[in-house]
């Protein structure tokens, strides 16, 4: 049996529960400073045993996405996926400029594919810090 993974939205950031093939759960929440995901079992069941609550949301795997991502491309910082992130800067400036409050699709289309660039990039970040090497992409601050 493979990991099972289920995803959150916690507030302003994400949240994910895996559970591997003990039935051990692991969380892991989204640092809104690094943009890293860090070891939280201590949510879990908070989490879990939401019901109304508006800032705990259960999502899929694309919105859960989107999410982090949305917080990731706040921060400034280095590596592959901060060059992207200016891309998406450039897009909400001119929307800025242009005195819009949305994206026209095209526009929309190439965040969404961004993050579904930048969200790998982060992942294998994950795997370098397990093998203890130096991740790619490091935060440095907000924009």
């Amino acid at each position: 049996m493979a990991t099972q993974t289920r995803y959150y939205r916690y507030g302003s950031t994400t949240y994910r529960i895996e559970q591997d093939e003990n039935r051990e759960e692991r969380g892991y929440l989204l640092n809104l400073e690094t943009g890293v995901f860090q070891r939280n079992d201590d949510l879990i069941d908070e989490v879990t045993g939401a019901t109304t609550t508006s800032y705990i949301t259960r999502t899929h795997f694309d919105n859960f996405v989107r999410y982090s991502e949305g917080v990731r491309q706040r921060l400034r910082g280095e590596g592959p996926a901060f060059a992207l992130y200016d891309t998406i800067q450039a897009i909400h400036d001119k929307l800025q400029a242009e005195g819009r409050i949305q994206f026209e699709p095209a526009e929309a289309a190439l965040v969404q594919a961004i993050h579904k660039r930048t969200f790998p990039l982060w992942e294998e970040d994950e795997r370098r810090r397990a093998e203890g090497l130096p991740p790619k992409n490091i935060a440095t601050g907000w924009r």
